[in-house]
Protein backbone atom coordinates (compact mmCIF):
# COMPACT_ATOMS: atom_id res chain seq x y z
CA UNK A 1 0.00 0.00 0.00
CA UNK A 2 1.64 3.19 -1.22
CA UNK A 3 1.30 6.73 0.05
CA UNK A 4 0.16 5.73 3.56
CA UNK A 5 0.95 9.23 4.82
CA UNK A 6 0.12 12.42 2.98
CA UNK A 7 0.25 16.01 4.18
CA UNK A 8 -0.41 19.47 2.70
CA UNK A 9 2.63 21.14 1.17
CA UNK A 10 1.31 24.68 0.65
CA UNK A 11 -1.40 26.98 1.98
CA UNK A 12 -4.10 26.15 -0.63
CA UNK A 13 -3.60 22.43 0.03
CA UNK A 14 -3.74 23.02 3.79
CA UNK A 15 -6.97 25.01 3.56
CA UNK A 16 -8.59 22.33 1.40
CA UNK A 17 -7.32 19.51 3.61
CA UNK A 18 -8.47 20.94 6.93
CA UNK A 19 -11.77 22.20 5.51
CA UNK A 20 -12.72 18.70 4.30
CA UNK A 21 -11.63 16.75 7.37
CA UNK A 22 -13.34 19.26 9.69
CA UNK A 23 -16.54 19.40 7.64
CA UNK A 24 -18.66 18.13 10.52
CA UNK A 25 -17.40 20.90 12.79
CA UNK A 26 -18.24 23.51 10.14
CA UNK A 27 -21.68 21.94 9.81
CA UNK A 28 -22.33 22.14 13.55
CA UNK A 29 -21.38 25.81 13.42
CA UNK A 30 -23.58 26.32 10.37
CA UNK A 31 -20.62 27.94 8.63
CA UNK A 32 -20.27 25.78 5.50
CA UNK A 33 -22.22 28.07 3.16
CA UNK A 34 -20.08 31.07 4.10
CA UNK A 35 -16.78 29.21 4.53
CA UNK A 36 -16.98 27.62 1.07
CA UNK A 37 -17.54 31.02 -0.54
CA UNK A 38 -14.56 32.47 1.31
CA UNK A 39 -12.36 29.50 0.38
CA UNK A 40 -13.35 29.65 -3.29
CA UNK A 41 -12.71 33.40 -3.35
CA UNK A 42 -9.28 33.04 -1.75
CA UNK A 43 -8.19 30.18 -4.05
CA UNK A 44 -9.24 32.18 -7.11
CA UNK A 45 -7.36 35.18 -5.75
CA UNK A 46 -4.27 32.95 -5.55
CA UNK A 47 -4.79 31.91 -9.17
CA UNK A 48 -5.12 35.51 -10.38
CA UNK A 49 -2.19 36.68 -8.26
CA UNK A 50 0.07 33.97 -9.62
CA UNK A 51 -1.08 34.71 -13.17
CA UNK A 52 -0.48 38.47 -12.72
CA UNK A 53 3.01 37.97 -11.30
CA UNK A 54 4.21 35.69 -14.09
CA UNK A 55 7.16 36.85 -16.17
CA UNK A 56 9.09 35.56 -19.15
CA UNK A 57 11.37 33.79 -16.70
CA UNK A 58 8.55 31.80 -15.13
CA UNK A 59 8.98 28.08 -15.96
CA UNK A 60 6.27 26.83 -18.35
CA UNK A 61 5.09 24.19 -15.88
CA UNK A 62 4.42 26.88 -13.25
CA UNK A 63 2.48 29.22 -15.51
CA UNK A 64 -1.28 29.68 -15.23
CA UNK A 65 -2.81 28.78 -18.58
CA UNK A 66 -6.59 29.05 -18.56
CA UNK A 67 -8.15 26.30 -20.63
CA UNK A 68 -10.89 27.00 -23.20
CA UNK A 69 -13.38 25.34 -20.85
CA UNK A 70 -12.47 27.79 -18.09
CA UNK A 71 -13.54 30.60 -20.40
CA UNK A 72 -16.66 28.71 -21.46
CA UNK A 73 -17.75 28.33 -17.85
CA UNK A 74 -16.88 31.92 -16.99
CA UNK A 75 -19.08 33.02 -19.90
CA UNK A 76 -21.89 30.66 -18.85
CA UNK A 77 -21.95 31.78 -15.21
CA UNK A 78 -21.74 35.47 -16.14
CA UNK A 79 -24.61 34.94 -18.59
CA UNK A 80 -26.70 33.59 -15.72
CA UNK A 81 -25.94 36.71 -13.68
CA UNK A 82 -26.63 39.01 -16.64
CA UNK A 83 -29.98 37.27 -17.17
CA UNK A 84 -30.70 37.74 -13.47
CA UNK A 85 -30.04 41.48 -13.72
CA UNK A 86 -32.33 41.88 -16.73
CA UNK A 87 -34.96 39.69 -15.08
CA UNK A 88 -34.94 41.85 -11.97
CA UNK A 89 -35.47 45.01 -14.01
CA UNK A 90 -38.12 43.38 -16.21
CA UNK A 91 -40.09 42.31 -13.14
CA UNK A 92 -39.51 45.59 -11.21
CA UNK A 93 -37.85 43.81 -8.29
CA UNK A 94 -35.62 46.72 -7.32
CA UNK A 95 -31.92 47.17 -6.62
CA UNK A 96 -32.20 45.81 -3.08
CA UNK A 97 -33.55 42.49 -4.31
CA UNK A 98 -30.91 42.40 -7.06
CA UNK A 99 -28.16 42.90 -4.47
CA UNK A 100 -29.58 40.11 -2.31
CA UNK A 101 -29.96 37.74 -5.27
CA UNK A 102 -26.41 38.38 -6.44
CA UNK A 103 -24.52 38.41 -3.13
CA UNK A 104 -26.53 35.85 -1.16
CA UNK A 105 -27.62 33.46 -3.92
CA UNK A 106 -25.74 33.76 -7.23
CA UNK A 107 -22.24 34.21 -5.79
CA UNK A 108 -22.37 31.36 -3.19
CA UNK A 109 -24.00 29.15 -5.86
CA UNK A 110 -23.08 29.54 -9.51
CA UNK A 111 -20.33 31.98 -8.55
CA UNK A 112 -18.28 29.54 -6.49
CA UNK A 113 -19.03 26.83 -9.05
CA UNK A 114 -16.69 28.61 -11.44
CA UNK A 115 -14.29 29.75 -8.70
CA UNK A 116 -13.47 26.21 -7.63
CA UNK A 117 -12.98 25.01 -11.20
CA UNK A 118 -10.51 27.90 -11.64
CA UNK A 119 -8.77 26.76 -8.44
CA UNK A 120 -7.82 23.62 -10.35
CA UNK A 121 -5.10 25.77 -11.95
CA UNK A 122 -3.18 25.91 -8.67
CA UNK A 123 -0.51 23.42 -7.61
CA UNK A 124 -2.93 21.31 -5.63
CA UNK A 125 -2.24 17.58 -5.65
CA UNK A 126 -5.45 15.66 -6.33
CA UNK A 127 -4.17 13.05 -3.83
CA UNK A 128 -4.72 15.62 -1.07
CA UNK A 129 -8.38 15.86 -2.03
CA UNK A 130 -8.73 12.09 -2.42
CA UNK A 131 -7.27 11.34 1.02
CA UNK A 132 -9.22 14.09 2.79
CA UNK A 133 -12.39 12.82 1.10
CA UNK A 134 -11.68 9.30 2.38
CA UNK A 135 -11.20 10.63 5.91
CA UNK A 136 -14.55 12.44 5.74
CA UNK A 137 -16.21 9.29 4.37
CA UNK A 138 -14.69 7.26 7.22
CA UNK A 139 -16.11 9.76 9.72
CA UNK A 140 -19.51 9.36 8.07
CA UNK A 141 -19.18 5.57 8.20
CA UNK A 142 -18.80 5.82 11.99
CA UNK A 143 -21.53 8.41 12.49
CA UNK A 144 -24.18 6.82 10.25
CA UNK A 145 -24.95 3.76 12.45
CA UNK A 146 -24.91 5.94 15.57
CA UNK A 147 -27.59 8.17 14.08
CA UNK A 148 -29.55 5.13 12.94
CA UNK A 149 -29.57 3.79 16.50
CA UNK A 150 -30.66 7.24 17.72
CA UNK A 151 -33.67 7.00 15.42
CA UNK A 152 -34.48 3.45 16.59
CA UNK A 153 -34.52 4.43 20.27
CA UNK A 154 -36.52 7.59 19.46
CA UNK A 155 -34.01 10.16 20.58
CA UNK A 156 -35.78 13.46 19.81
CA UNK A 157 -34.85 15.27 16.61
CA UNK A 158 -32.55 18.19 17.43
CA UNK A 159 -32.54 21.15 15.07
CA UNK A 160 -31.39 24.74 15.28
CA UNK A 161 -30.85 27.60 12.85
CA UNK A 162 -27.32 28.87 12.33
CA UNK A 163 -26.62 32.58 12.94
CA UNK A 164 -24.81 32.52 9.59
CA UNK A 165 -28.26 32.58 7.99
CA UNK A 166 -27.86 36.35 7.63
CA UNK A 167 -25.26 35.66 4.92
CA UNK A 168 -27.76 33.88 2.68
CA UNK A 169 -28.75 30.36 1.75
CA UNK A 170 -32.24 30.43 3.21
CA UNK A 171 -33.69 28.58 6.17
CA UNK A 172 -33.18 25.07 4.78
CA UNK A 173 -29.44 25.58 4.21
CA UNK A 174 -29.04 27.27 7.61
CA UNK A 175 -30.94 24.66 9.64
CA UNK A 176 -28.72 22.14 11.42
CA UNK A 177 -30.20 18.66 11.94
CA UNK A 178 -28.57 16.55 14.61
CA UNK A 179 -28.99 12.77 14.41
CA UNK A 180 -31.67 12.35 11.77
CA UNK A 181 -34.60 13.80 9.84
CA UNK A 182 -38.13 12.38 9.64
CA UNK A 183 -39.60 12.79 6.15
CA UNK A 184 -43.21 11.56 5.87
CA UNK A 185 -42.74 8.91 8.58
CA UNK A 186 -39.45 7.81 7.01
CA UNK A 187 -36.14 8.22 8.82
CA UNK A 188 -33.54 9.79 6.52
CA UNK A 189 -30.09 11.04 7.45
CA UNK A 190 -28.65 14.34 6.29
CA UNK A 191 -25.31 14.20 8.16
CA UNK A 192 -23.54 17.43 7.07
CA UNK A 193 -25.99 18.45 4.32
CA UNK A 194 -29.23 20.47 4.41
CA UNK A 195 -31.55 17.76 3.06
CA UNK A 196 -31.37 14.04 2.24
CA UNK A 197 -31.05 14.15 -1.59
CA UNK A 198 -28.10 16.52 -1.09
CA UNK A 199 -26.42 13.80 0.98
CA UNK A 200 -27.06 11.39 -1.88
CA UNK A 201 -25.37 13.77 -4.32
CA UNK A 202 -22.36 14.29 -2.05
CA UNK A 203 -22.11 10.55 -1.38
CA UNK A 204 -21.94 9.79 -5.10
CA UNK A 205 -19.34 12.49 -5.66
CA UNK A 206 -17.17 11.37 -2.74
CA UNK A 207 -17.41 7.81 -4.01
CA UNK A 208 -15.41 8.78 -7.10
CA UNK A 209 -12.88 10.74 -5.07
CA UNK A 210 -12.42 7.69 -2.85
CA UNK A 211 -12.04 5.40 -5.87
CA UNK A 212 -9.06 7.49 -6.97
CA UNK A 213 -7.26 7.12 -3.61
CA UNK A 214 -3.95 5.20 -4.11
CA UNK A 215 -3.86 3.68 -0.62
CA UNK A 216 -5.91 0.46 -0.50
CA UNK A 217 -6.97 0.83 3.15
CA UNK A 218 -8.18 4.40 2.79
CA UNK A 219 -9.79 3.62 -0.56
CA UNK A 220 -11.83 0.82 1.03
CA UNK A 221 -12.91 2.96 4.00
CA UNK A 222 -13.73 5.86 1.69
CA UNK A 223 -15.87 3.72 -0.60
CA UNK A 224 -17.70 2.17 2.34
CA UNK A 225 -18.38 5.58 3.86
CA UNK A 226 -19.59 7.04 0.56
CA UNK A 227 -21.95 4.11 -0.03
CA UNK A 228 -23.21 4.46 3.55
CA UNK A 229 -24.03 8.11 2.85
CA UNK A 230 -25.90 7.17 -0.33
CA UNK A 231 -28.07 4.56 1.38
CA UNK A 232 -28.58 6.70 4.49
CA UNK A 233 -29.99 9.46 2.31
CA UNK A 234 -32.74 7.15 0.98
CA UNK A 235 -32.63 9.29 -2.16
CA UNK A 236 -34.04 7.61 -5.25
CA UNK A 237 -31.79 9.60 -7.56
CA UNK A 238 -28.75 8.63 -5.46
CA UNK A 239 -29.69 4.95 -5.77
CA UNK A 240 -30.01 5.26 -9.55
CA UNK A 241 -26.77 7.24 -9.88
CA UNK A 242 -24.73 4.75 -7.84
CA UNK A 243 -24.67 2.01 -10.53
CA UNK A 244 -25.36 4.13 -13.63
CA UNK A 245 -22.32 6.41 -13.51
CA UNK A 246 -19.72 3.60 -13.13
CA UNK A 247 -21.36 1.68 -15.99
CA UNK A 248 -21.34 4.78 -18.18
CA UNK A 249 -17.70 5.64 -17.43
CA UNK A 250 -16.55 2.05 -17.92
CA UNK A 251 -18.37 1.65 -21.24
CA UNK A 252 -17.09 5.00 -22.49
CA UNK A 253 -13.46 4.35 -21.65
CA UNK A 254 -13.50 0.83 -23.12
CA UNK A 255 -15.64 1.38 -26.20
CA UNK A 256 -12.65 1.37 -28.60
CA UNK A 257 -11.16 -1.87 -27.28
CA UNK A 258 -11.49 -4.63 -29.89
CA UNK A 259 -12.89 -7.15 -27.42
CA UNK A 260 -15.51 -4.63 -26.27
CA UNK A 261 -16.61 -4.03 -29.87
CA UNK A 262 -16.73 -7.78 -30.55
CA UNK A 263 -18.91 -8.35 -27.49
CA UNK A 264 -21.11 -5.40 -28.43
CA UNK A 265 -21.53 -6.80 -31.93
CA UNK A 266 -22.41 -10.21 -30.53
CA UNK A 267 -24.95 -8.97 -28.00
CA UNK A 268 -26.60 -6.30 -30.17
CA UNK A 269 -28.84 -8.78 -32.10
CA UNK A 270 -29.73 -10.44 -28.79
CA UNK A 271 -30.60 -7.04 -27.31
CA UNK A 272 -32.85 -6.29 -30.29
CA UNK A 273 -34.66 -9.57 -29.74
CA UNK A 274 -35.33 -8.86 -26.07
CA UNK A 275 -36.06 -5.15 -26.57
CA UNK A 276 -39.81 -5.48 -25.77
CA UNK A 277 -38.92 -7.18 -22.48
CA UNK A 278 -36.33 -4.47 -21.73
CA UNK A 279 -38.98 -1.80 -22.30
CA UNK A 280 -41.30 -3.54 -19.86
CA UNK A 281 -38.54 -3.74 -17.27
CA UNK A 282 -37.71 -0.03 -17.70
CA UNK A 283 -41.39 0.90 -17.41
CA UNK A 284 -41.71 -1.24 -14.29
CA UNK A 285 -38.61 0.31 -12.73
CA UNK A 286 -39.89 3.79 -13.56
CA UNK A 287 -43.20 3.03 -11.84
CA UNK A 288 -41.41 1.64 -8.81
CA UNK A 289 -39.20 4.74 -8.75
CA UNK A 290 -42.23 7.02 -8.60
CA UNK A 291 -44.22 4.79 -6.25
CA UNK A 292 -41.34 4.58 -3.79
CA UNK A 293 -42.30 8.07 -2.66
CA UNK A 294 -45.57 8.95 -4.45
CA UNK A 295 -46.19 12.22 -2.61
CA UNK A 296 -42.78 13.54 -3.62
CA UNK A 297 -43.30 12.39 -7.22
CA UNK A 298 -46.62 14.26 -7.46
CA UNK A 299 -45.10 17.46 -6.06
CA UNK A 300 -42.09 17.26 -8.37
CA UNK A 301 -44.29 16.68 -11.43
CA UNK A 302 -46.45 19.68 -10.50
CA UNK A 303 -43.37 21.84 -9.98
CA UNK A 304 -41.95 20.85 -13.38
CA UNK A 305 -45.17 21.56 -15.24
CA UNK A 306 -45.80 24.88 -13.49
CA UNK A 307 -42.22 26.08 -13.98
CA UNK A 308 -42.37 25.27 -17.70
CA UNK A 309 -45.79 26.86 -18.21
CA UNK A 310 -45.03 30.05 -16.27
CA UNK A 311 -41.66 30.45 -18.00
CA UNK A 312 -43.18 30.12 -21.47
CA UNK A 313 -46.11 32.38 -20.64
CA UNK A 314 -44.56 35.13 -18.54
CA UNK A 315 -40.77 35.34 -18.87
CA UNK A 316 -39.38 33.46 -21.85
CA UNK A 317 -36.17 35.47 -22.43
CA UNK A 318 -34.98 36.63 -19.01
CA UNK A 319 -37.04 34.70 -16.47
CA UNK A 320 -38.79 35.89 -13.34
CA UNK A 321 -35.61 37.01 -11.58
CA UNK A 322 -36.37 35.21 -8.32
CA UNK A 323 -38.29 32.26 -6.96
CA UNK A 324 -41.85 32.81 -5.86
CA UNK A 325 -41.94 33.30 -2.06
CA UNK A 326 -44.22 30.30 -1.63
CA UNK A 327 -45.66 27.72 -3.96
CA UNK A 328 -49.36 26.90 -4.45
CA UNK A 329 -51.20 24.31 -2.30
CA UNK A 330 -50.72 21.60 -4.94
CA UNK A 331 -46.96 21.74 -4.31
CA UNK A 332 -47.35 21.90 -0.55
CA UNK A 333 -45.98 25.44 -0.52
CA UNK A 334 -42.74 24.43 -2.27
CA UNK A 335 -41.71 27.37 -4.53
CA UNK A 336 -41.99 26.94 -8.29
CA UNK A 337 -38.53 26.76 -9.87
CA UNK A 338 -37.04 24.38 -7.31
CA UNK A 339 -36.25 20.66 -7.49
CA UNK A 340 -34.95 20.90 -11.07
CA UNK A 341 -31.87 22.83 -12.14
CA UNK A 342 -32.80 23.22 -15.79
CA UNK A 343 -36.44 24.19 -15.35
CA UNK A 344 -35.37 26.36 -12.42
CA UNK A 345 -32.97 28.19 -14.73
CA UNK A 346 -35.72 28.73 -17.29
CA UNK A 347 -38.16 29.96 -14.64
CA UNK A 348 -35.73 32.27 -12.82
CA UNK A 349 -33.24 33.31 -15.54
CA UNK A 350 -34.79 32.48 -18.91
CA UNK A 351 -33.67 30.82 -22.12
CA UNK A 352 -30.26 32.51 -22.43
CA UNK A 353 -29.06 31.27 -19.02
CA UNK A 354 -30.41 27.80 -19.79
CA UNK A 355 -28.55 27.72 -23.11
CA UNK A 356 -25.31 28.95 -21.53
CA UNK A 357 -25.34 26.21 -18.89
CA UNK A 358 -26.25 23.57 -21.50
CA UNK A 359 -23.26 24.63 -23.63
CA UNK A 360 -20.98 24.44 -20.59
CA UNK A 361 -22.14 20.92 -19.74
CA UNK A 362 -22.01 19.70 -23.35
CA UNK A 363 -18.49 20.98 -24.05
CA UNK A 364 -17.27 19.69 -20.68
CA UNK A 365 -18.65 16.24 -21.41
CA UNK A 366 -16.94 16.32 -24.81
CA UNK A 367 -13.58 17.51 -23.47
CA UNK A 368 -13.40 15.30 -20.38
CA UNK A 369 -14.84 12.35 -22.29
CA UNK A 370 -11.96 12.45 -24.79
CA UNK A 371 -9.33 12.92 -22.08
CA UNK A 372 -10.86 10.17 -19.90
CA UNK A 373 -9.24 7.52 -22.11
CA UNK A 374 -5.73 8.56 -21.08
CA UNK A 375 -5.99 10.79 -17.98
CA UNK A 376 -7.14 9.59 -14.56
CA UNK A 377 -8.02 13.07 -13.29
CA UNK A 378 -10.18 13.77 -16.34
CA UNK A 379 -11.94 10.45 -15.84
CA UNK A 380 -12.77 11.36 -12.25
CA UNK A 381 -13.83 14.84 -13.41
CA UNK A 382 -16.12 13.30 -16.03
CA UNK A 383 -17.72 11.06 -13.41
CA UNK A 384 -18.34 14.04 -11.13
CA UNK A 385 -19.82 16.03 -14.02
CA UNK A 386 -22.12 13.10 -14.79
CA UNK A 387 -23.24 12.90 -11.16
CA UNK A 388 -24.02 16.62 -11.20
CA UNK A 389 -25.97 16.30 -14.45
CA UNK A 390 -28.13 13.45 -13.14
CA UNK A 391 -28.89 15.30 -9.92
CA UNK A 392 -29.64 18.48 -11.87
CA UNK A 393 -32.75 16.64 -13.11
CA UNK A 394 -34.14 16.46 -9.58
CA UNK A 395 -32.52 19.22 -7.53
CA UNK A 396 -31.03 22.71 -7.79
CA UNK A 397 -27.33 21.89 -7.92
CA UNK A 398 -26.25 25.54 -7.81
CA UNK A 399 -27.24 26.05 -4.19
CA UNK A 400 -25.34 22.87 -3.23
CA UNK A 401 -22.00 23.91 -4.76
CA UNK A 402 -20.76 24.71 -1.23
CA UNK A 403 -20.98 20.95 -0.52
CA UNK A 404 -19.48 19.37 -3.63
CA UNK A 405 -16.71 21.92 -4.31
CA UNK A 406 -13.87 19.35 -3.87
CA UNK A 407 -15.19 17.64 -7.00
CA UNK A 408 -15.17 20.97 -8.85
CA UNK A 409 -11.44 21.39 -8.15
CA UNK A 410 -10.72 17.94 -9.57
CA UNK A 411 -12.93 18.74 -12.55
CA UNK A 412 -10.97 21.97 -13.06
CA UNK A 413 -7.72 19.99 -12.96
CA UNK A 414 -9.18 17.80 -15.69
CA UNK A 415 -9.90 20.89 -17.79
CA UNK A 416 -6.20 21.85 -17.91
CA UNK A 417 -4.98 18.40 -18.98
CA UNK A 418 -3.90 18.08 -22.61
CA UNK A 419 -5.46 15.92 -25.28
CA UNK A 420 -3.25 12.99 -26.30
Amino acid sequence: MKHSSIHPENLPEALIWYYIIFTYLLYLLGAQYVAASLLGTYLTFCVLKQWWEETDKTPPEEKIVFSPLNWVWIGAILTIEFSSIIGHFDNSLGLGQLFESTVFWWYPGWGIFILFTLAGQLKIRPEIIYRAACILCFQSLIITPIFRVAALVNIPELTYVSPFKIFGGGTLVSTIHLCYLIDVDEVRLVLFTPWSPALGLVGNMYLWLALAEPNLKWRFLGIMGAVAMIFASASRMAMVTLPCVPIFIWCLTHCFNPWFQICAGFFTPLFVMILPWVRQVITSLKERFHNARPGSSIVRKALREMAKQQWERDAFLWGHGVLSPKGPPVTGGVPVGTHHTWLGLLYIHGIFAFSALAIGFFLSFLDLGIKAFTHKTSRIGLAILTVLFLFSLGDNIDILAYLYWPGLIVMGQGFKEKWT
